[in-house]
């Protein structure tokens, strides 16, 4: 598993969140929802897409907003929230697999690459980029904040 290390400029996402352990299938869900609505979002900086996971918790519960870029927020859809993902520097691993596999993917991700090559993961936040070749090819990258 290859990675980059990127220094990456803060960004406001705005999108849909849920808090839980993601048990049956609930994120997948959460992504069917806003893409129905992520038109609503105003001042949208790009067609990228990001997930985002936050305030993870020990019993493996944590927070997860599905979102896009906002150069500004002057009004928040129905149901939707602000999340800033902080400017620091990152591990970007490139997902290439069906999603059923992206959790084995993260598992692989902390609990090997990162300890085999001295790195350190800082756990308040990782996300999900979407761009175009999601779209063609199920193609995404991971960040991952490390110290």
């Amino acid at each position: 598993m290859n990675y980059q290390m990127v220094s990456f400029e803060s960004k406001k996402i705005v999108g849909m969140a849920y808090t839980g352990k993601n048990q049956n299938s609930v994120l997948v869900d959460l992504w069917k929802v806003f893409m129905k609505r992520y038109q609503e979002v105003e001042h949208t900086a790009s067609e990228v897409m990001y997930g985002i996971s936050y305030d993870y918790s020990g019993d493996g519960k944590f927070s997860y907003l599905a979102g896009v870029e906002v150069d500004t927020v002057t009004q928040l859809p129905n149901g939707m929230i602000l999340k800033e993902i902080p400017g620091r520097k990152y591990a970007v691993f490139t997902f290439r697999d069906q999603l059923s596999k992206m959790p084995a993917f993260f598992d692989q991700i902390y609990n090997v690459y990162l300890p085999e090559n001295n790195l350190t993961a800082d756990l308040d936040i990782s996300f999900e980029y979407y761009d175009e070749r999601f779209s063609k090819t199920g193609e995404c990258d991971i960040y991952i904040p490390v110290k």
